[in-house]
């Protein structure tokens, strides 16, 4: 009995049975929970900002609007996942899955300009 680069034995059936990890459908799955993680942040964003303005609280509508933000990225990451689930064809052989990857970079730049502005322009 000898062991794959992985640390796991093979027992006379091939690796590809034996070592499933992600299922076929992953794509479905990350679409409910991105559209359910951004429903939720929406939700909490209004009631946020309902709530500071009732309140008079600056500091709590300011917390709403980045986290309208933070839903305007994650809206950005759902529509990329449902696009990274279409299939092959002409110049893209290999199919849309990597599309997904778009809201990350998209993400990291708001983020990155974000500090960039809070150090420079905040005193």
């Amino acid at each position: 009995m000898t062991g794959d680069c992985h640390g796991h034995a093979h027992h006379g059936h091939g690796h590809a049975k034996f070592h499933q990890h992600a299922s076929h459908d992953s794509s479905g799955q990350s679409v409910a929970n991105i559209r359910t993680a951004f429903a939720l942040n929406l939700v909490f964003a209004v009631v946020e900002l309902i709530g500071g303005w009732w309140t008079g609280s600056i500091a709590i509508q300011a917390d709403a609007v980045h986290d309208f933000g933070d839903s305007l990225v994650l809206l950005a990451a759902l529509v990329l996942q449902q696009w990274s689930s279409a299939a092959a064809k002409g110049r893209f052989t290999f199919g849309f899955r990597r599309l997904s990857l778009l809201s990350a970079l998209g993400a990291s730049f708001v983020i990155l300009s974000g500090s960039i502005f809070m150090i420079t322009d905040c005193p």
